[in-house]
């Protein structure tokens, strides 16, 4: 057997992997969630596939060889395909191969798998391009492909035979507090078990004019103090105007001093001295247009900041849900703020779990929660669906008395943990919000809120 025979999962080798299947009742069970039919190149192959996942999924046990042969007679007498003797022959190859000796393709079967969807994937590209120039359809196609294979071994844990590894994870400070990046307010971070995890989808809602910017950039200014490299996507405003907001928590300048041609000088010492020598990137801000960004979108992007750049975030933080779309064309489509709200947070979900990021969502919550004391989940614009999906969600609340004090630019504001999934929820912290400078600093006071909703 040559090299580039094997590399190319010939149609010896795709005969023997279904040879295999026939007779290895393991290799079946084992790969039913990586095999499929359509990844074989002869519909003869394809064909005897489904007859065996039929059986299997029927009976719940590998196939004898008689009743393979009497399965595959009425293939035959219902095939119009193919000519009957071309059928017979494919068969027979495949039985010629089942001498028993697997070892070398039971150790290729994720490969082939991946191989042949990923193909199959470029091919289909170039009709999906032609005729409805479907970028994400093509994107997630080969996303999908290249994903085959990598939890397909993965069996859970025992809990008792784990028992050693956990503690030593405990000991080495990888549980989900040590690990967690913190929202620079520790009062808060105490209250949320250290921030939001790895692979954790945490949602920041609050009405118009409450901050939430403001409060994503202060995290992110605190994780990157911790080193932790971040991705803030925007839908509003402009990369440049982002920037200036973090020009003023880095440098102490205000937002509207730092855009001042006098000042230049102190905010690139500033930013200099904040990242330090040689100046290893820590931030990546992206702008896309409303109704244009998806969490498929943002994975490209991801993708490119590592090939082109060698970034990879930590911390993602998305501003803002309301102008985001959907990967799934048909909720895309479908005009349902409800159902599209809900599939993209599940989406934004599943990126934060594959990749290992900690994804902070903003939210805007409803016109008449201006007026509430304490923004709670049914204040949710549209949709409590993306509640559900969240480990974590935060609402800011003020009042729109309490905007103007005389203190200047700098108010009270109220985090209230509306919910989240391994913190205790319902508690509040008061933190004083400088927009000024875009800084955010926590008050002595830890309160529970009361439930006043007026």
């Amino acid at each position: 057997m040559s090299e580039s025979a094997a590399y190319d999962f010939s149609s010896t080798i795709q005969k023997k992997i279904v040879a295999m299947l026939l007779l290895e009742g393991n290799t079946m069970l084992t790969n039913l969630d990586v095999i499929r039919p359509e990844l074989f190149d002869h519909p003869a192959l394809r064909d005897t596939v489904v007859l065996l996942f039929k059986f299997y999924q029927k009976y719940r046990r590998q196939p004898a060889l008689e009743e393979v042969a009497t399965e595959f007679e009425e293939l035959l007498a219902g095939n119009s395909r193919l000519p009957e003797e071309e059928y017979r022959a494919v068969f027979a190859a495949v039985l010629e191969q089942a001498d028993g000796n697997f070892d070398y393709v039971r150790d290729k079967v994720i490969a082939f798998a991946r191989h042949q969807a990923i193909r199959n994937a470029i091919n289909n590209a170039a009709d999906k391009l032609k005729k409805h120039k479907d970028y994400d359809a093509i994107l997630d196609d080969v996303r999908t492909a290249l994903a085959i294979g990598d939890s397909g071994q993965d069996l859970g844990k025992f809990y008792f035979q784990d028992l050693e590894q956990r503690i030593a994870r405990r000991a080495e400070g990888l549980t989900r507090r040590d690990t967690a990046i913190g929202t620079a307010i520790p009062s808060l971070d105490r209250v949320l078990g250290g921030g939001l995890g790895i692979g954790e989808l945490g949602i920041i809602m609050g009405p118009m004019k409450r901050g939430k910017t403001m409060f994503s950039v202060n995290m992110a200014y605190g994780a990157m103090c911790n080193g932790i490299r971040v991705l803030h996507v925007i839908m509003e405003g402009s990369e440049e105007r982002l920037q200036v907001l973090y020009d003023a928590r880095i440098s102490g300048i205000s937002k509207e001093d730092v855009v001042r041609r006098e000042n230049s000088d102190a905010v690139r010492t500033a930013v200099e001295a904040f990242y330090g020598s040689p100046g290893i990137e820590r931030l990546n801000v992206k702008h896309y247009s409303a109704q244009s960004c998806s969490p498929m979108a943002i994975e490209t992007h991801i993708r490119k900041l590592q090939l082109l750049h060698n970034f990879e975030p930590e911390l993602i933080i998305v501003d803002y849900l309301g102008l985001m779309v959907s990967n799934h064309k048909a909720i895309a489509s479908s005009g349902d703020r409800y159902l599209m709200y809900g599939q993209i947070t599940k989406e934004l979900l599943g990126l934060a779990q594959r990749g290992g990021y900690a994804v902070w969502l903003l939210h805007q919550s409803t016109r008449g929660s201006k007026s509430k004391k304490t923004v709670d989940l049914e204040d949710s614009a549209d949709s409590i669906e993306p509640m559900r999906d969240a480990d974590l969600i935060l609402t800011l609340n003020q009042v729109e008395e309490e905007q103007n004090t005389d203190s200047g630019s700098i108010t009270k504001i109220r985090i209230f943990v509306a919910g989240g999934r391994e913190v205790a929820d319902r508690v509040g912290v008061d933190v004083a919000i400088d927009k000024k400078y875009c800084r955010i600093e926590e008050l002595p006071q830890e309160r529970r809120p009361t439930s006043d909703q007026s």
